[in-house]
């Protein structure tokens, strides 16, 4: 069995590189598509601002994707103690 801290130090270990879901890929098609509808009716006037928006929401998606994370990471650290150390008083 590998190290796990030692891979994850190393870079081998990347939850980002996943396969995604059917769900998600079904999603992401169903955005592609709405965009290909959506920005040519953009004016020049109006790209400044879309921009921003688009980029204020990225910024939000890569916060809750590290938040996300870091909360299942800690829940899984927890259940695993958990189950290596029951609670004394049930």
């Amino acid at each position: 069995m590998k190290n796990m801290i030692h891979e994850l130090y190393a870079g081998n270990i990347t939850p980002c590189d996943r396969q995604p879901s059917e769900e998600y890929t079904a999603l992401n098609e169903e955005f592609a598509t709405a965009c290909s509808k959506f920005l040519p009716q953009l004016t020049d006037e109006q790209w400044p601002a879309f921009n921003s928006v688009m980029d204020a929401y990225m910024s939000l998606l890569c916060c809750n994707g590290k938040e996300l994370f870091q909360i299942g990471f800690r829940l899984g650290a927890q259940l695993t103690l958990e189950a290596l150390y029951p609670p004394f008083s049930e």
